[in-house]
């Protein structure tokens, strides 16, 4: 797979198909909402407006607001700022990982100059492997530690990190997200800008 974590990034800016602002019974502040359409092929849809889409909250019709077409994936103008997730999971193969070392390194090529990276490895703790910066060797040094740091969890060696519990996954990407969001605030060229935020997951479920 050495060019799926490539292919993966290259997707988030198409990941956004439209941008609506949400309106509830209350009328409380408006909620921009990021979305995609997939065909049957599960490609993004491209070309749609507000009209073909129905937006329902608690079921009943509401009107979209600002809706806004996404962005090709050519387009570099949104700064991204993500988390790596690798899953602990014993079932998963090490050489899979190592195939993607020289794609994460290459993936700053394909961003905003301004956008972050970090990587994660999640057990029954989140550990940081790569600190979220623009730094494509970080990435690749993260991904080659996978294997001995697997190893090394497997015999009790522990290091700095965050205890999730039987959580997880889903309580990694809670807490990786938080850090996304302060990141965000402690870079001023990222102030009052739009900025893409993700966490991508590699586990057992879709590469072994």
């Amino acid at each position: 797979y050495p060019g799926a974590l490539a292919i993966l990034l290259g997707a988030v800016a198409v990941i956004s198909q439209a941008a609506v602002n949400r309106v509830g019974p209350a009328d409380p502040p408006a909620e921009r909402i990021y979305f995609s359409a997939l065909g049957k092929a599960e490609r993004p849809v491209l070309g749609l407006e507000a009209k073909d889409f129905d937006l329902r909250i608690n079921g009943k019709p509401t009107p979209m607001e600002g809706f806004r077409a996404g962005l090709p994936y050519t387009d570099r103008s949104i700064p991204l700022v993500a988390w790596i997730l690798l899953d602990f999971n014993p079932n998963i193969k090490n050489q899979p990982i190592k195939n993607q070392v020289d794609a994460v390194a290459g993936a700053f090529d394909m961003l905003n100059p301004e956008s972050a990276l970090g990587v994660k490895l999640v057990s029954d703790r989140s550990e940081t492997l790569a600190p979220l910066a623009h730094d494509p060797k970080a990435l690749r040094n993260a991904f080659l530690q996978y294997e001995q740091r697997r190893a090394e969890l497997k015999v009790g060696i522990k290091t700095d990190s965050v205890q999730v519990g039987a959580g997880g996954i889903a309580r990694a990407l809670e807490f990786a997200l938080d850090d996304i969001d302060e990141y965000v605030k402690s870079q001023p060229s990222l102030h009052d800008r739009e900025v893409a935020r993700a966490a991508m997951i590699i586990s057992n479920g879709n590469l072994n």
